[in-house]
């Protein structure tokens, strides 16, 4: 018996409207029309690859070859031409198929937030366990103190005539898209935002 296969689908991020939903939902660009290689695909395989965008979404980034087989070969006639058609979408370059087992995805975003996470900052002459409980998370403490830091990404959606639009806020704390041109706020600028905002 040969080892599992997984599926990956290159730019999925790009295909993303809410990243932390569920149900996750994806969003097709009216471009990929004039994409040479998805123009480049049979009726079949143009089909096949919308399943399997909805398959990777459902299953949360971790789709296996054989799931795909069994949910998207209907019939006998199907399901031999799934393989060929994994292959063809490889080669056109909608999908990677590897062979270790991918992380689901709201895991690699939690691993992330873990490492942003900034050291405890200590007030002096204070007690840490009496404050925190008198003052509500997310506010500002004076002397600089922020807490939750990690939770500001300094962007915010708003609602355009269309479509969301992000916008820089230091206070925002939505995921930032992936061509996003700002860095993270620092603690003064989170800090002087609160304190605008407060006044």
């Amino acid at each position: 018996m040969s080892e599992e296969r997984w599926i990956v689908v290159r730019n999925w991020d790009r295909f993303q409207h809410y990243k932390d939903r569920r149900p996750v939902w994806i969003k097709l660009y009216p471009e990929l029309l004039h994409d040479e290689e998805y123009r480049g695909l049979s009726l079949s395989q143009s089909g096949m690859l919308a399943g399997l965008w909805m398959l990777y979404a459902d299953s949360r980034g971790v789709l296996s070859e054989t799931r795909a087989r069994q949910e998207l070969g209907r019939s006998a006639a199907d399901a031999r031409r799934v393989r060929e058609h994994l292959i063809s979408l490889n080669d056109a370059g909608f999908i990677d198929i590897v062979a270790s087992k991918p992380l689901p995805f709201g895991y690699a975003r939690e691993r992330e937030r873990e490492r942003d996470r900034p050291l405890s900052i200590s007030l002096p002459n204070a007690e840490p366990e009496k404050q925190r409980e008198e003052t509500p998370k997310s506010q500002n403490r004076g002397n600089g103190w922020v807490e939750n830091l990690s939770s500001y990404t300094g962007c915010r959606y708003v609602r355009g005539t269309h479509a969301l639009t992000a916008v820089h806020d230091p206070l925002g704390t939505e995921p930032p898209p992936i061509d996003w041109p700002y860095p993270r706020p620092t603690r003064d600028e989170i800090a002087e935002a609160l304190s605008a905002r407060d006044a």
